[in-house]
């Protein structure tokens, strides 16, 4: 069962819709089946399924045979050695576009720019994906350091230890600092000793939990601050792209910073 929602998910990768690709799944369970008996199987109407079988030999997953003497088609799916060519030319193809990103945002910033002072943007995110794509931004937008108001909550999250720290991986590959102001528990003092900080570039100053106990997460990179909340089952954040705020919330931190550091 695992094999067969893996060769639908890919071949939803290669671009089917979720009914193609369960046509194209129900004929390969037929072999060489007629329109008719191909429906059966995915348990759709024949004049749907026909249809549907057209659009798949169009686009190259299945092949129409006509009996001879007769009338009655028979369709036939493409073997998986030709779906792993229609992988590797859509993987070629990701990589031509990959390689002329650079090209095309330096023209998109160029005409963006033409629209005057850029504004700032509020951006909201929902759910444990919402706050992954917020993460991802901070490290995509290559910042030389990441300073946070850090919530202890992480360690006890909805996101997976192996998550977190390919995370934390990908930051040190970047090369990007982190400097954390978080409230000092038990288990957050002990995960982040001092070789693992020095390992993954981190330095953290501790807060008293007892009298400072972070709900949220707070990230200020570049010009953006994220916001963070990590309530179990009601994950969301928020992204502020403004110069002048992410000035002002590095104001705030470096302050407290500086003043927790002489004591």
């Amino acid at each position: 069962m695992n094999n067969v929602k893996l060769l639908k998910q890919l071949v939803i990768d290669l671009g089917l819709t979720d009914m193609e690709a369960g046509v194209y799944l129900a004929t390969v369970e037929s072999g060489n089946g007629t329109a008719s008996q191909i429906a059966k199987i995915a348990g759709l109407q024949r004049v749907t399924t026909y249809e549907v079988l057209k659009r798949l030999s169009k686009l190259g997953f299945v092949r129409i045979r006509a009996r001879a003497g007769s009338k009655i088609k028979s369709f036939i799916p493409i073997e998986i050695q030709e779906i792993k060519s229609k992988v590797e030319q859509k993987k070629e193809q990701l990589e031509k576009t990959l390689g002329s990103m650079k090209e095309l945002g330096d023209i998109f910033h160029t005409i963006y720019k033409r629209g005057g002072i850029k504004k700032p943007e509020v951006l909201y995110f929902e759910g444990v994906d919402g706050v992954k794509t917020v993460l991802f931004d901070t490290l995509e937008k290559r910042p030389h350091e990441i300073i946070s108001f850090s919530s202890h909550k992480w360690l006890d999250s909805t996101f997976s230890d192996k998550f977190v720290q390919e995370y934390w991986d990908m930051r040190v590959k970047y090369n990007i600092r982190a400097r954390a102001i978080m409230p000092k528990t038990n288990k957050s003092f002990s995960y982040f000793d001092s070789n693992k900080n020095t390992r993954e570039l981190r330095s953290v100053l501790w807060l008293p939990s007892d009298v400072f106990n972070f709900e949220n997460e707070i990230d200020v990179y570049g010009d953006n601050v994220c916001i963070i909340s990590l309530e179990s089952g009601k994950e969301h954040a928020v992204i502020i792209r403004s110069k002048s705020i992410a000035k002002s919330m590095k104001d705030v931190f470096e302050i407290l910073w500086s003043t927790m550091a002489t004591r």
